[in-house]
């Protein structure tokens, strides 16, 4: 069975607090930083999960550095909100196979509900962790497999 990748600062995900905040370079697809990015940038309308980037919050913070060097920058190859767009693109796509399940949690995530029901839970694991899996179906069904192999009688 694969493990969840943690944020960078935790050893477990389940011991991880989260954070109010994620940068980019910090999203290693842990449930609190999928239940961020739901927050942050997926709106469920009229059916659908659309990906919203209006509330994303600033990369950059003031340092108070001033460069008065006159050295030339490099300028960048990507705009500023092409890697955010990239990151809602796929938790988007992998809630999308989760059907219903992953509906229902976007709709709790919004609602402001952090008990979810179970079928939230099982589209949030889904979600989390570095890759996509296969079907979701299979997924859960393995899941409740694993579970009752473990069940002491």
């Amino acid at each position: 069975m694969r493990t969840i990748k943690p944020c960078q600062t935790c050893k477990d995900w389940n011991d991880c607090p989260g954070k109010e905040y994620f940068q980019m370079s910090d999203i290693r697809y842990c449930p609190h930083q999928i239940l961020f990015i739901i927050e942050n940038f997926i709106d469920y309308r009229s059916g659908n999960l659309v990906i919203t980037s209006d509330k994303w919050p600033p990369e950059n913070k003031v340092t108070g550095y001033v460069d008065t060097a006159n050295i030339q920058k490099s300028v960048p190859s990507h705009a500023p909100f092409e890697r955010p767009m990239q990151i809602a693109a796929e938790v988007r796509a992998r809630l999308c196979k989760t059907g219903a399940d992953g509906k229902f949690l976007v709709v709790e995530v919004h609602a402001g509900e952090y008990t979810f029901s179970k079928e939230a839970k099982n589209a949030l694991y889904y979600c989390s962790g570095w890759r996509r899996k296969g079907s979701y179906y299979r997924w859960k069904s393995n899941q409740q497999y694993y579970k009752s192999k473990t069940k002491i009688s």
